[in-house]
């Protein structure tokens, strides 16, 4: 897939839920834990879409503090309020068919 920098992802956009598909400690990673992702994306539709032409990415980010109520987060998904931090647009070579309700999978 190709991506697009810097993409403002309406939450109208979003046709199924979220998922983490790559979580780093910065406290213990290492080059090799962040240096590439692969993943399976495994999802289920709930709209009449009958094919999708990429897919969304953001983080999320949690800041543990000295103690367990300093917990602060970050999140750059759509639904959340609006930071600087904006979201990246993959998009494929060929539109990928999707079926409602029916759970599809995409190796990244």
């Amino acid at each position: 897939a190709r991506c697009l920098r810097s993409t403002e992802i309406q939450k109208e956009d979003l046709i199924c839920e979220g998922q983490s598909f790559k979580e780093i400690d910065l406290n213990t990673a290492t080059i090799d834990d962040i240096r590439t992702t692969k993943s399976a994306l495994i999802f289920k539709v709930d709209s009449d879409h009958k094919e999708i032409h990429g897919y969304g990415t953001w983080f999320e980010v949690i800041f543990q503090g000295s103690e367990k109520s300093s917990t602060i987060s970050l999140s750059t998904h759509p639904r959340e309020p609006k930071t600087h931090w904006r979201q990246d647009c993959w998009l494929f070579k060929e539109p990928f068919p999707i079926k409602k309700r029916r759970r599809d999978q995409i190796n990244t």
